[in-house]
């Protein structure tokens, strides 16, 4: 969404709910590298997800004649990560832990005006990695991933339906053996607006914008084999003229689903599964209409902690930020802050607790060459 030239005059603190409260310093661990590019070369981080001690990253490697899809891996806590690999012009990649797999959804070229839905399964066993199409015509956009009951995936994206989007859910198992996988129409969604889905040990939230209108679709995930799916309906979330980048997370009965409102980042919070949220809290306001504006990229939430990280963008710069809360998103603290980037954070295993970490590229600096890293508490 293109952000006004017009700056607004500033407006009072008191006038926002701002989430954000003291907090010592988080320490970190050392940054190690995730990935360098090559000479000339522009790399993107797109997600960064986790499932105990297991982690994944999903980055755009675009150089000026070819463009690579890239899956990274780490079962170590991200101490060292390996590296799976698409050539062809690749793009909207999102990525999850899934089975004891890496699994990563993208949109892949079919030619023309066409673009279809992969995915690409790393078993984190170093087993050969298998690659799939959800759809093979038409147009599909922005796929986002979740895993349901550590079993099967669950993949949402936009797909063009005559002249308007759909939102579309598939399910599956990573490696596309699940004769029985389920395929919803969400209704009508605005691409350019973006989804996002996530699951918990219970239910499956989608969330994304038709219009102004900004939704979430929620399923109850079935306790027999091939853990299908009922929906429990669409709720209305909010009415939001100029809101965009939906995020959502969950854990047990916790929700949390930030967005971009007016160009400020804003995070609410469920704690009935999804049945209802309460007010928006704003972890970075910025005034609207204005150059510089602020969207979620990951939530990532674990029991009482949560993780969300984002990006301030302007025209001339920007920077990656990472927020965390330990009280079920009652309150942030911004604990994380990158000028040479994107932030996406997300919840690592160390031990017996889940602790934040997050992955950065060098996408708003831009030098050459450029590396992707890593680092966790």
């Amino acid at each position: 969404m293109r952000l006004s030239s017009v700056l607004q005059r500033a407006v009072p603190a008191a006038v926002f709910a701002l989430a954000i409260v003291a907090a010592p310093v988080v320490a970190f661990q050392p940054t190690v590298p995730i990935t360098d590019g090559d000479p000339g070369h522009a790399l993107t981080v797109t997600d960064l997800s986790g499932r105990g001690g297991d982690l994944v990253a999903s980055i755009a490697d675009v150089g000026s004649v070819d463009a690579r899809t890239v899956l990274m891996h780490s079962t170590d806590g991200g101490v060292v990560w390996v590296g799976s690999a698409l050539s062809g012009a690749d793009r909207g990649s999102q990525a999850t832990v899934c089975a004891g797999d890496g699994v990563m959804v993208y949109e892949t070229f079919l030619g023309g005006t066409s673009w279809g839905i992969d995915t690409l399964t790393v078993p984190l066993n170093l087993d050969p990695p298998a690659q799939l199409s959800w759809t093979t015509s038409g147009i599909a956009r922005k796929p986002d991933i979740a895993c349901t009951a550590n079993e099967e995936m669950a993949m949402a994206w936009f797909e063009k339906q005559g002249s308007r989007y759909h939102v579309r859910l598939r399910t599956a198992q990573p490696l596309g053996a699940d004769q029985t996988s389920q395929s919803f129409d969400l209704g009508l969604g605005t691409v350019g607006r973006g989804l996002s889905i996530a699951a918990s040990s219970s239910r499956v939230y989608v969330t994304w914008f038709d219009g102004s209108t900004l939704k979430l679709r929620r399923y109850r995930i079935g306790s027999s084999s091939g853990h299908h799916l009922t929906s429990l309906g669409t709720a209305t979330i909010a009415t939001l003229k100029s809101g965009a980048y939906p995020q959502v997370g969950s854990d047990g009965h916790r929700v949390l689903l930030a967005y971009m409102d007016r160009a400020s980042l804003k995070v609410r919070r469920s704690t009935d599964s999804g049945s209802s949220f309460g007010s928006p809290k704003t972890l970075r306001f910025e005034g609207f209409p204005g150059e510089i504006g602020a969207f979620p990229l990951t939530v990532a939430v674990h029991g009482s902690t949560v993780a969300i990280g984002a990006v301030e963008s302007a025209e001339l710069g920007g920077k990656g930020l990472g927020y965390l809360s330990t009280n079920g998103g009652s309150s942030y603290a911004k604990v994380s802050q990158h000028p040479s980037g994107r932030v996406m954070a997300g919840l690592v295993k160390i031990g017996g607790s889940y602790r934040y970490s997050e992955a950065w590229d060098q996408s708003i600096t831009q030098p050459d060459p450029q590396s992707i890293q890593f680092r966790r508490q």
